[in-house]
């Protein structure tokens, strides 16, 4: 009983601290984006930021075993539904894309792929559980955000039109926020379902 009471406080422990810091980064990326710091950044420097960023996101889950629990205890079905956000996202790159913000190409690989994993996740919890067909998502969503970094890099080290408006809001949160911690949220899923496999055999 003390031992379940004790586990409860730590989750709700590690609940907040985890609120609180993707607040206080929520929070900069705005000001760096209103004060027009993300603007300055040379544009090579900005598809590495956002590896950096899913790096710290990620590291902590395996170097900490509490955290690994709290997040077990989270459940999958959640993280996988988490990625239906992405049809937020999608709409957002589109809508930039139409108005003349985004070029086409961008638009094309970060809209319509965000939307496809949106739709693909919140299909995935809406079925029976499926080891396969969960991993088959996290896999697709890695190599999703993974082909659009590689695309965005590449049209702005070359130097394409339009392509600073990813700094502007709300697309900057996008960026930096919204791409390390679904890549991070992908390679923990993947992690915990690999567990379930081997625990089937």
């Amino acid at each position: 009983m003390l031992r379940r009471v004790f586990m409860a406080t730590k989750n709700e422990h590690l609940t907040s601290n985890t609120l609180w810091i993707l607040g206080i980064w929520t929070f900069l990326i705005i000001l760096g984006s209103a004060s027009g710091f993300l603007a300055e950044l040379t544009p090579a420097f900005i598809v590495p930021a956002v590896v950096i960023v899913f790096i710290i996101m990620v590291v902590p889950y395996f170097k900490e075993t509490s955290l690994k629990r709290w997040v077990s205890d989270f459940g999958l079905r959640r993280l996988t539904v988490f990625h239906s956000w992405r049809i937020f996202a999608a709409f957002i790159y589109l809508t930039y894309f139409q108005h003349g913000e985004l070029p086409e190409l961008y638009a094309n690989f970060a809209g319509w792929g965000a939307l496809i994993i949106g739709f693909l996740a919140a299909l995935a919890v809406a079925l029976p559980f499926n080891v396969m067909r969960y991993t088959a998502l996290h896999v697709l969503g890695l190599l999703e955000l993974l082909i659009t970094l590689l695309v965005a890099m590449t049209l702005m080290v070359t130097g394409v039109g339009q392509m600073e408006n990813i700094l502007t809001l709300p697309v900057v949160l996008i960026v930096f926020l919204g791409t390390p911690l679904s890549a991070a949220i992908h390679v923990v899923a993947l992690h915990i379902l690999k567990k379930a496999k081997v625990a089937k055999r």
